[in-house]
């Protein structure tokens, strides 16, 4: 993931998608982008089916990391 994200700031831009599942088994998909030239980091998290959640089915998350590394990704995406 770090090596994807890290590569599409240096070339064209990069992206990564994974889901996660909540305790009920609703899966949440997290979506990792970013620009070159640029520090930050756009995540999109669609919630849409998630049964008990009672948020919006999607939303935008940006956040600028110097250097990529997990701890601050999942720093980020805390944010939701």
């Amino acid at each position: 993931m770090i090596g994807c994200l890290s590569d599409g700031r240096e070339r064209d831009s990069g992206e990564f998608a994974f889901t996660l599942y909540t305790t009920e088994g609703d899966p949440i998909v997290y979506y990792l982008r970013t620009v070159p030239g640029t520090n930050d980091v756009e995540v999109l998290v669609d919630s849409s089916q998630d049964q008990f959640g009672g948020g919006p089915g999607w939303r935008r998350i940006s956040c600028t990391i110097a250097e990529l590394s997990p701890d601050l990704l999942r720093d980020c995406m805390a944010s939701y």
